[in-house]
């Protein structure tokens, strides 16, 4: 069972049972690295193992969710059920996270009336007010980098805001578009943190104080080879690695053929080894040493989650600024 005593509480939803690995992965990261939290987990198609393995931890197991929404359009609901318990603090956190050590500061330590929401990788012609004009809402402030719900923070103060987000997300233009493939969807209406961007882009909140963990530093956001980037990974070894790892697009325990040697030795991997324990044997094959130079590589760093990959970050930064423009800029420095 959680801690009904403390006064944060953190939520997860997953309704795939192949993605059961990472919520057991993050709760147990939670129970190491944040032991005073409240964790509820919402999975409407709980296995019986998953039922099995909450009452050996510190977890609510709820298979009733309060929304008929599903996947990702449940966080407004879920996030305004734990403040209806009387929660004074609600952290949503995505299903394919894990903490390498104790949450930020930027997250835990702000005023009430902070939103503190998730710096995403920066995506060329991405601009905040491209999501809030199209919703008929006054633009307002915009961020150099899009703002995400996968990691976030919400106290009482953000009620309005919960509830707003939650209305769009039932507005029936979102839903058409929720029936249309990914890439014919158009940005404002691409998922929900569409509408949490147009949100935070609307004059209406303007004067709502928002906290972004900082890419890179607060949350390593694994999209690609190069969402943890290089430069990220080299400067861990002076701040630490973020705490919160993100495995974004390809998981880990479903990588097959090549894209599973990058993953064996991705930040959320190597992370996820300290807890192998908890998985079924059946679960834990992913979790195998990589073989191979990339088995030495491993062993040469230690298992470090940030130098680890470096080498493939290494492979795909120098192949996405084109070879060819870096050979005339290394002669010259040479000459």
């Amino acid at each position: 069972m959680s801690n009904q005593d403390s006064d944060t509480a953190v939520v997860i939803y997953e309704n795939r049972p192949n993605y059961e690995i990472g919520v057991k992965l993050l709760v147990v990261s939670l129970e190491a690295n944040f032991p005073e939290a409240s964790i509820h987990v919402f999975a409407p198609n709980a296995t019986a193992d998953l039922q099995n393995w909450v009452s050996d931890h510190r977890v609510s197991l709820h298979k009733q969710v309060p929304t008929e929404a599903t996947g990702y359009n449940v966080k407004p609901d879920v996030l305004l059920w734990a403040l209806d318990q009387g929660y004074g603090r609600a952290i949503w956190m995505d299903s394919d996270m894990i903490l390498s050590r104790s949450l930020p500061k930027v997250l835990l330590e702000q005023p009430d009336d902070v939103l503190v929401a998730s710096e995403l990788p920066g995506l060329r012609g991405s601009k905040t007010h491209d999501r809030t004009i199209p919703w008929g809402l006054e633009p307002g402030r915009s961020f150099p980098r899009d703002p995400s719900s996968c990691c976030s923070r919400v106290t009482q103060s953000h009620r309005n805001f919960l509830e707003h987000w939650r209305d769009m997300l039932r507005d029936p233009n979102y839903q058409h578009w929720q029936t249309r493939p990914g890439n014919e969807r158009p940005i404002h209406a691409k998922g929900d943190d569409s509408l949490f961007i147009a949100l935070l882009g609307a004059k209406h909140y303007q004067a709502m104080p928002v906290k972004l963990l900082r890419y890179g530093r607060d949350i390593a956001q694994c999209l690609t080879l190069r969402g943890y980037t290089v430069a990220q990974r080299v400067m861990s070894l002076i701040h630490g690695m973020p705490p919160v790892i993100h495995a974004m697009r390809v998981k880990p325990w479903l990588a097959k053929d090549s894209e599973r040697i990058y993953q064996s030795v991705s930040p959320y991997a190597c992370v996820a080894r300290r807890y192998k324990d908890v998985l079924n044997e059946t679960q834990q094959d992913w979790l195998e040493p990589p073989r191979s130079w990339v088995g030495w590589w491993y062993k040469l760093v230690r298992g470090h989650p940030a130098l680890s990959g470096l080498p493939f970050a290494v492979r795909a930064q120098v192949k996405s600024i084109g070879i060819r423009s870096v050979i005339p800029k290394v002669r010259y420095r040479l000459n």
